[in-house]
């Protein structure tokens, strides 16, 4: 798998084009077990010259996980890198909303208390 072209992929999944970037960190683990690391953490978005850096080719295929990283955009949405048995790919993630939050938790809260906290978090909001 190329990897710039795996990572454009994603930022277009994910609605994103470079400039949304705040914090990037990759980790490529090279064959011989060395390390490649691109790494911009000064939030100044990340460039032309980290793009280039990410022209190689991996194996994304079952075995040892090759790439790892983060890539933190501007609205603290973010992308991850996940692996299952040696697979690899990105993953877009997003904090999820209050209610959400509240709903994952029926299982722990009863109905009107669930409402409750609802209709506090929406007076909070306005």
């Amino acid at each position: 798998m190329h990897a710039l072209a795996e990572f454009k992929k994603a930022l277009e999944d994910a609605g994103k084009t470079i400039s949304d970037i705040n914090v990037a960190v990759i980790l490529f683990r090279k064959p011989d077990y060395s390390l490649k690391i691109i790494l911009n953490i000064d939030g100044g978005g990340f460039t032309a010259a980290d793009m280039a850096s990410l022209s190689f080719n991996y194996d994304d295929n079952y075995g040892a996980q090759e790439l790892f990283g983060k890539i933190v955009f501007n609205d603290n949405t973010w992308l991850s890198r996940e692996e299952y048995d040696g697979r690899e790919w990105w993953t877009y993630n997003s904090c999820p909303s209050y209610e959400k939050i509240l709903e994952s938790c029926t299982e722990y809260l009863n109905k009107d208390l669930i409402d409750k906290l609802k209709s506090e978090a929406r007076r909070k909001e306005e």
